[in-house]
């Protein structure tokens, strides 16, 4: 009965009514903080609204221009479901992973601050510059990644079909 309780809450299946959850995080990052309050004390990493594609062309991720860097904009894989996260490195690159952590199957989300993809689960941590290469586990498997293509014509970034 937990684990389908477990289930529901993480896939979000039901609306929430209670008014001790956790807000959502906000639409866009500030600079130099990608962190929000979850009404704890504590703070969450933070990234740039959810992309699902768009009408002519599904595999649509994010405009280049509107991914800060050294932020993340999360999006969903259409091929499998599963949830993805493009990350504008410090260094000005955009790379994208499957955000399935390769431990226990959690969202990870990517933290700013540390340059981190991070599972909340069991703290693993992946190092997206490092072709999400585990840095801490007990994730010892890297992050699958997403192979992406960017329109310098239109600065489109799009899943590239393999």
């Amino acid at each position: 009965m937990l684990g389908i309780v477990w289930l529901v809450q993480t896939l979000h299946i039901l609306p929430q009514t209670s008014n001790d959850t956790v807000p959502a995080p906000s639409s866009t990052d500030s600079p130099g903080n990608g962190t929000s309050d979850n009404g704890s004390g504590q703070t969450n990493p933070t990234s740039t609204p959810a992309s699902s594609g768009t009408p002519g062309n599904p595999n649509f991720i994010a405009q280049a221009n509107s991914v800060p860097t050294n932020n993340s904009v999360s999006f969903t894989i259409p091929s499998n479901g599963d949830p993805g996260v493009l990350v504008h490195l410090s260094n000005g690159q955009f790379v994208a992973y499957d955000a399935t952590c390769t431990h226990a199957g959690c969202p990870v989300s990517y933290d700013p601050s540390s340059q981190l993809l991070l599972c909340p689960c069991h703290g693993a941590a992946f190092d997206p510059a490092k072709a999400a290469a585990s840095v801490q586990g007990p994730a010892n498997t890297p992050l699958s990644s997403v192979p992406i293509s960017i329109d310098n014509a239109t600065g489109t970034i799009s899943i590239t079909n393999s």
